[in-house]
């Protein structure tokens, strides 16, 4: 008695009736699940341990026919078993109904099996084909429990499609569906038991074949007229299976080119000389209009003997998400040959992009995948300057081989240097990083004045998984702009100019000083050295104390804006007050050869600035805020009141920076909506100097509302934009009757502080005037 491995492929095979004994001897002896570990060699296969087999034996009126070719398949089966194997069998026809269980021990055991399977008979009308098949598994099921470390196969042979008894009721009828949920979480197909269904008489049952499918199992058509004998090939490879059935080709970087170590290995029979087709196919439509699946040998020529065949995969094309395919394995035409297993599914990771990103400082947020010019400096000799950008692991978990280095391509005068860091570490287990690039001049590098040299940053790694930037990242060092000593000429004519304007200072400043009216405005500070504490740098404070219309901004002590810092030199910018109707604006100017930026783009020229503009001095970036909404009132919902100026102001953000009246120079105040009634923009703090101030609303009218606080206040006005009855804070323009008197130019209402809200019509009465701040 043969005690080696048996196991259950799935095939898909057509012969005639006569030839069911060979047919079930051939598809009980064969294995579907254990493949050797990833290695360039492929394993011996090792002994399989024993069986729980269940066959599933339709015993309707058709059968009658055929039912001796199956008793004989039964017998030839059960002799080919080993000891410690279990056997059960199970009839359908009208219902379902186990007739026998047996793990077999010694040679009576045997004898009784053969005894049951020569009793078989085919007294019954209907085929109920989904009441064999739950009974069957049920079966399985209690073997599986018995005998844990078996493998489990259910065998289902049926030669027609499913007819249940028409006095069954709906509700009760068996369906493939509720087999599926009944048993799928305990008791896994594919995994922890295996089904291949027989298919007597060629066409097999619809709803069967589709049950066995979403198993993982095979289905075998027996008829029509087939020449020769059943001979039967097996092919194994040595390439892991993440899941079951699924060929592992690493990460879709195209071009892919991978070589997968086949064993063919002839089973039974004389398959010796027939041509078996291979053949890679897609599985997603529109994988197949960007990319190509080739395989090579796409034919191979049946041996007498076990050999190894190296079959090369290659895709190509344009593409950055997963692959999936299938590789087939096609028999001769008219041939009975059973190739088992009939396929490996191909799958490809999706390869993990890598994006550079910098953050934008109006937002607080990364802006990923757009492209940007690093620049350093200005850059002095014996100093060290440095400039950070992040990188990204698009859509990917923590990844621990990941290798990526970055290298500067610029060429630099001698005794300057630049190279870049990156901390792996934090990539690999978070999938983000901060990358650092430095550029330092050695203290005796002479660096012309002003100088700047431009390159770019490329991204290198030896791991084909990544994909990464198509353009390098720009790249520039900037020298430091150096202040010469004057000529002796200009020195004397500084001197005789000094000596022509000292007489008429004094009569100038008191002129000027009536005539003087100071910057507007604050510079909050969005980025800058952690080394230095500063928060916002206030512009009227400044030019009030000065009395300046030019304020310099610079490393330099003598500078009316002073920020020490190597990144900042001496005399750096220039912000010039300029008068206009009612009131200044701000014009920045670029001093010499330094470099500032106005909204990430380099200033050529004098420029005015407004309210949410971005400067950048050095490694300084600043937002400057002059909003016309300058003094607020702030509305706590407790009662209290506060005066002050926003330096911030986001209405999608929490909060924002309050300087209030007391502080004036100190810390400013964070302030959180939630906390809040509503937020008063006013004319002016004085009532009586608001009276006196004409001011003309910019803002559209859009809606017409009514508010109702939950402290009983009243107020009528329009939204300056459709109002979102959803939003959790909104604008409204209040409504007077005497405009002259009104301080409130606009207020913010918080949603969560009123008790109604009501959209009216422009003929409704108004309601009583809101206070007036």
């Amino acid at each position: 008695m043969s005690m080696r491995s048996r196991r259950l492929f799935s095939v898909s095979v057509t012969c005639s009736a006569g030839l069911i004994p060979f047919a079930m001897a051939i598809l009980l002896l064969s294995s579907s699940q254990v493949f050797a570990s990833v290695e360039r060699h492929i394993e011996p296969e090792e002994e399989a341990s024993t069986k729980n087999v269940v066959f599933v034996i339709d015993v309707s009126n058709s059968m009658y026919d055929i039912i001796d070719d199956l008793k004989k398949a039964l017998k030839d089966y059960v002799q080919e078993s080993s000891v410690g194997d279990s056997v059960s069998l199970v009839t359908f026809g009208n219902s379902a109904k186990l007739h026998y269980r047996k793990t077999i021990d010694d040679f009576n055991d045997f004898t009784q099996i053969l005894e049951f399977c020569d009793s078989l008979s085919c007294p019954d009308d209907f085929t109920y084909l989904p009441c064999g098949l739950k009974k069957g598994i049920e079966e399985l099921y209690q073997l599986h429990l018995m005998n844990p470390s078996s493998e489990s196969i259910l065998v289902l042979m049926s030669d027609g499609v499913n007819h249940p008894p028409e006095s069954i009721e709906d509700e009760s009828l068996i369906t493939y569906d509720s087999i599926l949920k009944q048993f799928s979480p305990s008791f896994a197909p594919g995994t922890q038991w295996f089904i291949t269904y027989v298919a007597l008489k060629g066409k097999p049952d619809a709803g069967l074949f589709d049950f066995v499918k979403t198993c993982r199992g095979g289905t075998i058509k027996l008829g029509g007229k087939l020449q020769g004998g059943i001979s039967e090939v097996k092919i194994r490879h040595d390439v892991s299976m993440a899941e079951e059935s699924t060929l592992e080709l690493g990460t879709a970087c195209l071009p892919l080119k991978t070589t997968i170590p086949l064993l063919l290995k002839p089973v039974r029979g004389k398959p010796a000389g027939q041509r078996i087709q291979i053949e890679g196919m897609l599985i997603d439509d529109p994988l197949s209009r960007h990319i190509t699946l080739q395989v090579s040998p796409n034919e191979i020529i049946c041996p007498k003997n076990e050999i190894r065949i190296d079959m090369e995969i290659a895709i190509e094309g344009k593409w950055d998400g997963a692959i999936q395919g299938v590789l087939n394995f096609i028999p001769p035409e008219g041939s009975l040959l059973i190739i088992h297993p009939s396929h490996f599914l191909l799958r490809a990771k999706k390869p993990i992009k890598i994006l550079i990103g910098r953050l934008d400082p109006a937002t607080g947020t990364y802006e990923w995948g757009k492209a940007f010019l690093l620049s350093l400096g200005p850059l002095r000799a014996g100093d060290t300057v440095e400039e950070k950008f992040a990188l990204k692991l698009e859509g990917l978990q923590p990844f621990e081989d990941i290798q990526l280095n970055i290298i500067p391509k610029i060429e630099l005068p001698p005794g300057v240097e630049c190279r870049a860091e990156i901390d792996i570490s934090r990539l690999r287990k978070e999938g983000m990083t901060e990358a650092v690039v430095r550029a330092f001049a050695q203290k005796e590098t002479i660096l012309s004045n002003g100088r700047e040299w431009n390159g770019e940053l490329t991204l290198r790694t030896s791991s084909p998984e990544f994909i990464l930037p198509k353009e390098p990242l720009g790249l520039q060092i900037r020298a430091a702009v150096l202040n010469h000593s004057f000529h002796w000429k200009k020195w004397l004519l500084i001197l005789l100019a000094s000596v022509l304007i000292t007489g008429t200072v004094g009569g100038a400043k008191v002129l000027s000083d009536k005539k003087f009216v100071p910057a507007e405005g604050t510079l909050l500070v969005l980025e800058c050295p952690q080394s230095l504490q500063l928060e916002y740098i206030d512009l009227k404070q400044i030019s009030e104390k000065t009395r300046r219309k030019r304020l310099t901004i610079g490393s330099d002590k003598s500078s009316d804006i002073s920020i020490r810092h190597k990144s900042v030199n001496e005399h750096h910018a220039r912000l010039k007050i300029a008068r206009r109707m009612g009131g200044t604006h701000l014009l920045l100017k670029s001093l010499g050869a330094n470099t500032v930026y106005l909204n990430k783009t380099p200033l050529k020229k004098e420029t005015r600035i407004t309210d949410r503009d971005v400067i950048q001095i050095g490694e300084f970036q600043f937002l400057y805020c002059n909003s016309p909404l300058k003094q607020v009132v702030v509305h706590y919902k407790d009662g209290s009141v506060k005066y002050g100026i926003p330096l911030t102001w986001n209405i999608e953000e929490k909060g924002f920076l309050l300087q209030t009246e007391k502080e004036a120079g100190g810390t400013p105040t964070y302030v959180s909506f939630v906390d809040l009634k509503a937020v008063f923009f006013v004319k002016h703090f004085d009532k009586e100097i608001a009276r006196k101030m004409k001011f003309s609303s910019f803002f559209a009218q859009k809606d017409h509302l009514r508010v109702l606080f939950k402290d009983g206040e009243k107020m009528d006005g329009y939204t300056i934009k459709d109002y979102d009855p959803k939003a959790e804070r909104f604008f409204l323009v209040p409504q007077s009757a005497t405009d002259k008197e009104e301080n409130n130019i606009c207020v913010l209402v918080e949603r969560i502080f009123t008790n109604k809200i009501k959209v009216l019509k422009d003929a409704e009465p108004n309601a009583p005037a809101s206070r007036s701040n």
